[in-house]
């Protein structure tokens, strides 16, 4: 958790409420790790304004938008300051597992349980 809220804040995500979800917690052979970090409707609205402002081709501003509507934006959309993307920053930390992060609107559809909270 340390990794992923240090790669956070290096980009000024909020970080207070990063969450683990996902198979990792009902799986005894995930796959991956999913980290969620879970904002209210108003960060996530500025998040994915300033990713698609730094975004440098109209297909990655699309692929924001469409995370937009969605609830989630996953940490390949993490534009600015994303050199390595947080996910690859923060896998194999601890693990041999991949990490999957994503940014998550509270009461979307991905805001879903269960949860392991640091």
């Amino acid at each position: 958790m340390a990794s992923v809220n240090g790669a956070l804040a290096k980009r000024s995500i909020p970080n207070a409420d990063v969450r683990i979800h996902g198979s990792a917690l009902h799986s005894s052979t995930p796959g991956d790790i999913d980290v969620a970090v879970i904002v209210d409707e108003p960060t996530f609205t500025k998040l994915g304004e300033r990713f698609k402002a730094r975004a440098d081709r109209p297909q990655n501003v699309k692929a924001i938008a469409d995370d937009l509507k969605k609830g989630k934006i996953a940490s390949s959309n993490f534009f600015g300051g994303n050199d390595p993307p947080v996910a690859v920053e923060v896998s194999g930390v601890g693990t041999s597992l991949q990490a999957q992060v994503s940014v998550i609107r509270t009461g979307s559809e991905f805001d879903i349980g269960p949860y392991l909270n640091k």
